[in-house]
């Protein structure tokens, strides 16, 4: 499996997904942040989200970690690893995730050096006309 996340990994980080990957990081980043979606604005913001699916990735390896210590059946380790890692990452609690910090200090190493790219001009233009599109729908 990490063979395989590596292989993956390295397909986002030299293709243009890395690029797009950072560049949709970047607009929900200033969204977030000053609502403001112009170029020169979201161009500030960092590639590193703490909602990217990365952390997601690196709670279930955690977990599968732990239960191959107790137990063999590689079926219930891997479905319980993605459930609590799931229930995990969706924790919304302060204090909890204050306790969780260096998880996800992991995960946003690997969301800079492995699965984002710095963007060009062109990639902040699409997230942000995608953002918007996104936006709009909603409303």
């Amino acid at each position: 499996m990490l063979g395989f996340l590596l292989l993956y990994s390295l397909f986002i980080k030299f293709t243009e997904l890395g690029k797009y990957h950072g560049a949709e990081h970047m607009v929900d980043n200033a969204y977030e942040t000053s609502n403001n979606l112009s170029i020169l604005n979201v161009a500030k913001y960092s590639r590193v989200h703490s909602s990217c699916g990365t952390n997601l990735l690196v709670f279930i390896i955690l977990f599968q970690t732990i239960f191959t210590f107790f137990n063999d059946n590689i079926t219930i380790n891997f479905l319980l690893s993605f459930i609590l890692g799931y229930e995990v990452y969706m924790i919304k609690n302060q204090v909890i995730n204050k306790v969780l910090k260096p998880i996800y200090v992991v995960g946003s190493f690997f969301q800079k050096y492995l699965f984002t790219s710095e963007p060009e001009e062109i990639h902040i233009k699409v997230a942000i006309a995608a953002y918007k599109k996104l936006i709009s729908e909603q409303k």
